[in-house]
């Protein structure tokens, strides 16, 4: 295979059927046709510089890598959800845990960590609550 500054498609014509699949393949592009027509089909891919397939191994580490992201907190990392397996309450057992909470507590919580001071927040949100 030649570099990618001489590249023609006379060149890419030369190269074996099993090297056009295999071009093919890594770009995830069909492969079947007559060798003409796989010619073509690696040339314009090359032309139009068609980003190569990751395998299936880079997949996997983009997304562990992704999870981990995900995963970081300022304190440090938290536990993958998978991992968790004990302790877990089904939704009636967790909220007959949550402490009641009225609309005016959320209204007062928004109110005082509002980015924009509205003096009238906690009255407006009640009035669209009536």
């Amino acid at each position: 295979m030649s570099t990618e500054d001489d590249l023609t498609l006379e060149i890419v014509e030369t190269w074996t059927v099993e090297a056009l699949k295999q071009f093919l393949r890594k770009q995830g592009l069909p492969v079947s046709g007559s060798k003409k027509v796989l010619a073509a089909r690696a040339y314009i891919a090359w032309e139009l510089k068609i980003a190569v397939l990751p395998t299936p191994e880079e997949v996997r580490r983009q997304k562990a890598d992704h999870i981990r992201q995900l995963l970081q907190t300022c304190d440090g990392e938290m536990p993958h959800p998978d991992t968790l397996t004990a302790e877990w309450l089904d939704e009636d057992q967790g909220m007959s845990l949550w402490p009641p909470t009225m609309i005016q507590d959320i209204a007062v919580f928004l109110d005082r960590h509002a980015p924009v001071r509205e003096n009238t927040f906690t009255q407006r949100l009640l009035s669209d609550y009536k």
